[in-house]
């Protein structure tokens, strides 16, 4: 055997084993990287699906929000494909899926009945027809539907579509209701009772602030009295011789004076006293008039005056009550709306980390597959940069054996030569066994 065979056969070897070894690895890497590509996707999975639940968790919390700012502002998100355009789109869906089942089943009668199946699966007439009763068969297959447009893009605006929230709860209306009281109904009674003539009493007041007594001597009563009086007394003083003397003088002087007292207070309780008293009672009667009429006019009065004040203070109440009714739906929907922003934060919170962990996920995989890459590129780059040199090496020891053997003039004194003398059969000519 030449003496170079032996390394070519071992470079042989070792670059196989080399190959062996490099195919190992790069295959190990292909795996890592699989494996990685499918950690990834799992975890992209489960933050999406996370992501999802969360929102979904979040929506009637969202929409709840959503209905309060509607109702607040008198804004609502419009929608450009309306009820109808959807209930149009389903209704031509629905008639078009059901007209895509007629017409597969039709044309399953018709090849049942006109056509079958060849050995490659096509399709091709079961009995023999001329070219007119084909054309007359192909007549009777079924026309396919034709599938409705899709709806446009959907695009939201947001549109004033009532009005905002009064937070009054409607108590203008009583207000209004409050100022349309007529509060005037008891002015009537107040007129009235001005309107009454409180003097009529007055004339009877001043006649007897007008009465003055004085005795009327020409009264015939008076007059009679005392002219038969005297005559009395004259009788009386003739009858007894005396109607000169200073006797009848004093009795006439008496019954004079008392006449006149008597008179004078017969006068006076007649005509004074009598007038006073019937002045004083049409006075009263007067007065009691009056003061009927006012009392009637003020108890009208005071009753309108309780009417109007009835119906202020229940307006009024119903006004307070209103203001107190908007101010606490005001105050639910400010906190519905409130809870809709919280629920809009926590659902752009779970999208936003659910973005991070599909980030870092990206991230660890490009990172992985990165050092995978420079792994694989690295064992290549070995495998072939000693895969180079070992065919070199196997050729090179190739190639000085022959010239060795050869004896060429390249190797004449060389180590190379040497040896090959030695083991060639020089050796034992130098005592070597």
């Amino acid at each position: 055997m030449a003496p170079w065979v032996p390394a070519a056969i071992a470079g042989g070897s070792m670059l196989a084993g080399a190959g062996i070894s490099a195919y190992s690895q790069i295959s190990a890497g292909k795996a890592s990287g699989s494996a990685l590509k499918s950690a990834t996707k799992s975890q992209i999975k489960a933050a999406e699906k996370a992501e999802k639940k969360t929102r979904k968790d979040f929506k009637p919390y969202r929409e709840a929000g959503y209905q309060s700012l509607y109702d607040l502002t008198g804004f609502e998100k419009v929608s450009n494909i309306t009820d109808e355009m959807r209930s149009q789109y389903d209704s031509d869906m629905e008639q078009y899926e059901q007209s895509v089942s007629d017409y597969k089943s039709e044309l399953s009668s018709w090849r049942d009945k006109y056509r079958k199946k060849d050995k490659d699966g096509g399709w091709k007439w079961k009995g023999k027809y001329s070219d007119k009763q084909r054309e007359s068969a192909m007549g009777l297959k079924p026309t396919k539907a034709t599938k409705p447009g899709k709806l446009p893009k959907e695009e939201w605006t947001y549109q004033k579509t009532g009005k905002a929230f009064d937070i009054t709860g409607g108590a203008q209306k009583y207000m209004d209701a409050i100022e349309a009281i007529d509060t005037g109904a008891s002015d009537k009674y107040m007129k009235a009772m001005e309107g009454i003539d409180v003097g009529a009493a007055d004339k009877y007041m001043k006649q007897i602030e007008g009465l003055d007594f004085r005795v009327d001597e020409n009264d015939p009563n008076y007059q009679w009295r005392q002219k038969e009086g005297t005559k009395a007394i004259d009788a009386f003083a003739a009858s007894r011789g005396l109607h000169n003397s200073s006797y009848t003088a004093d009795r006439l002087a008496d019954f004079s004076r008392d006449l006149s007292g008597d008179e004078v207070d017969r006068q006076y309780e007649q005509n004074y006293l009598r007038k006073y008293g019937q002045l004083t009672d049409l006075y009263n009667m007067a007065n009691k008039q009056i003061g009927t009429k006012i009392g009637q006019q003020m108890d009208l009065y005071n009753m309108a005056n309780q009417g109007v004040q009835r119906q202020m203070g229940q307006q009024t109440d119903l006004y307070n009550m209103a203001m107190q009714g908007g101010a606490k739906q005001y105050g639910a929907l400010i906190d519905v709306a409130q809870m809709g922003l919280g629920a809009v934060g926590g659902s752009g919170s779970a999208s936003q980390a659910a973005g991070q962990q599909i980030g870092s996920a990206y991230k660890t995989e490009g990172l992985g597959l990165a050092a995978k890459e420079l792994y694989q590129g690295d064992v290549k780059g070995s495998f072939w940069s000693g895969a180079g040199g070992m065919p070199l090496n196997a050729m090179t020891a190739y190639g000085y054996g022959n010239q060795a053997q050869q004896g060429s003039p390249y190797l004449q004194g060389s180590p190379y030569s040497q040896g090959y003398d030695l083991y060639s059969g020089g050796g034992q000519s130098a005592g070597f066994k």
